[in-house]
This record gives C-alpha cells, sequence and structure tokens, in this order.
C-alpha cells in the first residue's frame, strides 16, 4: 500500500490545484484503512478532483481497502483497477462505514464487485454513495456493485457495467440491505439474471430510472428473496422499462420471496427483442417457485 491508515488522516486539495493523479504500479491497495482508523480525500469541483488510478495492470488489491475503519469521499475518481485479488475493483469495504459523494467509479473489474463490494464480516457494513456515477466496470457477480451489508444510493447513475453471472448493475446478495433513491441503472447486462440488478436482500427502489438492460432472466430486476421470504419494494416514481431478456422476465423475474409494487411503472420490457405487450412471452414480469407480487397503483403490461 501507499498509505496504511490506523489513526485519523485527511488530504484536502487546495482551491488553486488542478486535478491530481496518484498512480498504483504494484500489489497492494493504494490506500489501506486498518481497525478504527479513518481517512477522508477531499476535492472541491470537477477540475479540482484527486483520481486513483490502476492504469489498467492487474494487481492484488483495490484501490481502497477498508477494514472495520471510516472512509470519506468527494469529487475523486477510481479508475483503471483490476483487482485479481477478487473482491472490490475499486473499494472493498469490510464491515467499514465508506461515504462518497460526487465522485466517478470507472472501469474497473474484480469478480465480485467490479467498482464497490461491500462485506459484512462482523457487525455492520455501511456504504452511502451520493451523485456517484458508476461506470464501465466488470465483475463476475455484480458488475458494478456488490452488497452483502447495507448500500444506499442516493441520486446514483449505474451504467454500462457487465457481469458474467449475477447482477450486471447491483448485485445485493447474502441478506443484505440494498435502497436506491433517485438515479439510473442503464445499459448493464449480465450473462445470467438481473440485468440491472439482481436483488437477494431487502430492496427498496423509489424513483429509479431502470433501462435498456440484458440478461437471460430478470433482464431489468431478478428477485431471488430465499428460503427467508425478504421483501422488496418498488415505489412510486420508478419505471422499468426497454429491458431485454433472453429467456424470461423482461422487466422482472421473481423467483422467491415478496415484492411490494406501490405507483411502479413496469411496461415495454422484451423477451429477444419480441413484442414487450406480448403477455404469453411473460414479457415485464414473470413469476416462479414461490415468489409473491403485490400492486398497488400501478402501471403494468404484458
Amino acid at each position: 500500500s501507499i498509505i496504511s491508515i490506523n489513526k485519523a488522516i485527511n488530504i484536502y486539495l487546495a482551491d488553486d490545484v488542478k486535478n491530481i493523479k496518484i498512480f498504483r504500479i504494484d500489489d497492494g491497495p493504494l490506500f489501506s484503512i486498518k481497525q478504527s482508523g479513518t481517512l477522508t480525500l477531499e476535492g472541491k469541483s470537477e477540475d479540482n478532483r484527486i483520481i486513483l488510478d490502476g492504469l489498467s495492470m492487474s494487481h492484488k488489491g483495490s484501490l481502497l481497502l477498508s477494514y472495520k475503519g471510516t472512509f470519506s469521499g468527494n469529487y475523486l475518481t477510481f479508475q483503471n483497477n483490476i483487482n485479481s485479488e477478487n473482491y472490490g475493483g475499486a473499494i472493498w469495504s469490510q464491515s467499514s462505514t465508506i461515504v462518497l459523494t460526487d465522485s466517478l467509479i470507472y472501469n474497473n473489474k474484480a469478480s465480485y464487485g467490479g467498482g464497490y463490494y461491500g462485506q459484512m464480516v462482523s457487525g455492520s457494513n455501511l456504504g452511502t454513495f451520493t451523485n456517484v456515477i458508476f461506470d464501465s466496470n466488470i465483475g463476475t457477480y455484480g458488475g458494478s456493485v456488490r452488497n452483502n451489508g447495507k448500500v444506499v444510493l442516493y441520486d446514483c447513475i449505474i451504467k454500462n457495467s457487465y457481469s458474467a453471472n449475477y447482477g450486471g448493475g447491483i448485485s445485493n446478495e447474502g441478506g443484505g440491505e440494498c435502497i436506491v433513491t433517485r438515479g439510473k441503472i442503464i445499459d448493464n447486462v449480465a450473462d445470467v439474471m438481473g440485468g440491472g440488478l439482481y436483488l437477494d436482500g431487502a430492496t427498496t427502489l423509489t424513483s429509479v430510472e431502470i433501462s435498456g438492460n440484458n440478461a437471460n432472466y430478470g433482464a431489468g430486476i431478478t428477485f431471488s428473496g430465499g428460503n427467508n421470504r425478504r421483501i422488496a419494494t418498488i415505489s412510486t416514481g420508478t419505471v422499468i422499462t426497454n429491458n431485454n431478456a433472453n429467456i424470461y422476465g423482461g422487466g422482472l423475474y421473481i423467483v422467491k420471496g415478496v415484492i411490494n409494487i406501490n405507483g411502479a411503472e413496469i411496461f415495454g420490457n422484451k423477451i429477444n427483442d419480441l413484442d414487450g405487450l406480448t403477455a404469453t412471452n411473460h414479457s415485464d414480469v414473470f413469476l416462479i417457485e414461490s415468489g409473491q407480487l403485490y400492486i398497488n397503483a400501478a402501471k403494468f403490461e404484458g
């Protein structure tokens, strides 16, 4: 690591400083926050930001690793990192608190969470992202985000990301909690399930656009609530449209668990480019096994 942190460190860019880059050229994370350590990285604008760059070379480690620590960042870029250790291309958070605002997570790769992996090892893990763009990240599980703690996203865009299995945009697994308010999850791809989102934990979506995503099953969303009958709520302002599945569930594919749809809109999704309004193709919603769907004041077609 360039910096190993077990106490409080704050790094702020002066007003007259343009963007600065910190390059990773060897194994180990650029920043490693140890137990009870605290790190703050602060830029001030689009032209006054800190850029952490992995140079598109394969190394062991994320750009930022936190184990039971605290991180706060503003106007940052995490880019071009390939983590051969599998967890968190840009950020790997283990039972930590991560707060990131007005930032970009771009072109990173790892098996679990191409952009961000939030992992609850013991205690709790909380990742809070506000006005963050996740773009062109790659993961086997979770193209941009994989979570099994708690992740909260406000006004974020998750786009152009890819998963070889579940969750092209977001994979919320292992009973994790996922809250997405406003923002967009668009143009992501999963080879198996959940082009936009794969959900195996409690989830709340409010005023989110989910469109242009692709997968074999559940191109927009796959919900697999598990044997614990977990609940997902899709609320007013959320629109699931123009997603394309190869087999079932262009918009929404429910394997297990309970989904409450309260005023959301699900329409215009397709299966293998067939007409999205053809109900016999289960183009908008497909339920299997013991999934349950409750609809209240929603627009629902197909």
